[in-house]
């Protein structure tokens, strides 16, 4: 028995705090949840998060905005000046001062947002957030924040406070950004589903490298046909933990973040992203097989087979160096390679039976321009009513092959 809790950013330790709240994880659970395909439905989050006092609490009133029938799975192209006065006097309360929460206050600060508020368990992050960004108000606690009455919560805890916490903000009337993975089981969800069908709020999940512009490019290039029909992605990324985080060991264990690898769930949505369609299939041989010492997985190897003739193989590991991310297209009349060289640079090449020959795009971004384009399009969706790219159910299709990939790999 171990325990499973991702997402908190490489470039931080999982507070004490937050690790009070650390779920017990039983794969051999998983597995009897996943036997017969259906979603496991646990306890009610809500029960568990949040005071009577804020469960009681009477709804605001707003102006509500028509949900649009049909989403839009692809990120939009947004003009950032258009909605800029639309969206600066919204209120936003960042839960978790982490570093991705950092990242996220401020990028909204650079985006026009001055009415930024935050709430986390542990002071020195909340001090911490404060030198850098402006913040119009701390919390002691998520009560107390959601009682502020903000229009938008940005979720930056451990995952599996994820849902208990967009429960509580969605019945406070507020919208919602969640920090990717959605969750870390099936507890909760059709709650979750449930309460957005009955709200006109929006939630959006941060799977930001869907608006880097090398990978919206290679995305576009696929989609009007340069290399065919996709038939097969490969893509892998890895992360020199050794390099990154010297204290690997203490953040990365069965007693903190169990997923280990699995935590670069980015790929495995970009692959599912590519692909267009559903999942039927995933196998994994994962395991501690490097030497630098983890007692969680350093490597995954996933190979996910789509409904219609078209299969993924995606790599993760913790040891790789120097650090890598590549995305590999192969169509019926041609291949798209990402690659990057850096966080700031990747190389979209792409080689089609039409041209016969390379064509490379060498695009220099920053970091920060995914997280700003993502966080645009959420804002001009709570702005306008507009449909989120990067809902709820396209987060879970990612989770769904991280619980498969555990139960197939016999993760002990």
């Amino acid at each position: 028995m171990g325990y499973l809790v991702s997402g908190m950013g490489y470039n931080e330790k999982l507070s004490p705090a937050w690790y009070q709240v650390a779920m017990p994880f039983d794969p051999r659970a998983y597995a009897a949840r996943f036997a017969d395909g259906l979603a496991y439905r646990g306890r009610q989050p809500a029960e568990a998060h949040g005071s009577d006092a804020q469960r009681s609490r009477p709804a605001r009133r707003r102006t509500l905005h028509p949900r649009p029938q049909t989403p839009d799975p692809r990120p939009q192209t947004l003009d950032p000046s258009s909605m800029t006065h639309a969206w600066q006097h919204l209120s936003v309360l960042i839960a978790g001062c982490g570093s991705i929460g950092k990242r996220h206050a401020r990028n909204l600060a650079a985006l026009g947002i001055t009415d930024i508020r935050c709430f986390d368990p542990v002071a020195a992050q909340i001090e911490s957030l404060v030198a850098e960004t402006p913040i119009a108000r701390p919390f002691g606690s998520y009560a107390e924040g959601l009682a502020a009455a903000p229009d938008c919560v940005w979720i930056m805890t451990p995952p599996r406070l994820h849902i208990p916490m967009a429960l509580d903000a969605l019945r406070a009337g507020c919208h919602v950004f969640s920090e990717k993975p959605i969750c870390d089981s099936r507890d909760g969800i059709d709650d979750l589903q449930s309460a957005l069908a009955a709200s006109d709020r929006t939630m959006m999940v941060g799977l930001c490298f869907r608006f880097h512009e090398g990978l919206v490019k290679a995305k576009r290039l696929l989609d009007e046909g340069r290399i065919g029909r996709v038939v097969t992605i490969r893509a892998l990324v890895g992360e020199p933990m050794p390099e990154i985080r010297p204290d690997y060991r203490e953040v990365w264990s069965p007693e903190t973040i169990r997923w280990g690898a699995f935590d670069l769930t980015h790929d495995i949505d970009l692959a599912i992203w590519y692909a267009g369609q559903d999942v039927h299939r995933v196998e994994c041989e994962c395991g501690s097989f490097s030497d630098i010492g983890l007692r969680v997985p350093d490597v995954a190897d996933i190979l996910i087979g789509f409904e219609d003739r078209c299969s993924a193989t995606v790599h993760l590991d913790f040891f790789q160096t120097p650090r890598r991310r590549q995305i590999e297209l192969i169509g019926t009349d041609g291949v798209i390679i990402v690659e990057f060289s850096s966080w700031d640079e990747c190389t979209v090449a792409a080689w089609s039976r039409n041209v016969g020959a390379w064509e490379r795009d060498t695009i220099a971004t920053e970091r920060d321009d995914m997280f700003r384009d993502e966080i645009r399009e959420f804002l001009q969706a709570v702005t306008t009513g507009k449909q989120v790219s990067c809902t709820v159910d396209e987060a879970l299709k990612s989770v769904d092959v991280v619980l498969r990939s555990v139960v197939s790999g016999d993760l002990d």
